[in-house]
């Protein structure tokens, strides 16, 4: 994050943030999962409003999984799904897979 924050580039600055919040949501801590959805909620609307499509749409997958993560399935899912049609019709081919591997594991796990 110093790093990101020292080159004054606030696009990397948002993808390390992002990061940042992704890693912090693992942590098995109630309090940073929590913290970390808040995060990357507010990093959907910063990053939209900066114009950085591709990171609010790298920022909607993690709040997906999170959501998934913590037993708000249909909420994460329905995230997910949108997310994955919006990805592919915008181009962002990676983010649509990122999400459709999310989905194929909700529907492993029988949810």
């Amino acid at each position: 994050m110093a790093i990101a924050k020292a080159s004054h580039c606030s696009e990397l600055e948002l993808a390390a943030s992002i990061t940042d919040a992704s890693v912090q949501s693992v942590s098995g801590k109630s309090a940073d999962v929590s913290e970390a959805w808040t995060r990357l909620n507010r990093l959907v609307s910063e990053t939209s409003a900066a114009g950085f499509s591709e990171l609010a749409l790298e920022a909607s997958l993690a709040l997906g999984e999170i959501e998934i993560g913590i037993g708000k399935v249909s909420t994460g899912r329905a995230r997910l799904e949108a997310l994955q049609k919006e990805s592919a019709n915008d181009g962002m081919l990676l983010v649509s897979l990122k999400a459709a591997t999310a989905l194929r594991s909700i529907h492993g796990a029988g949810n």
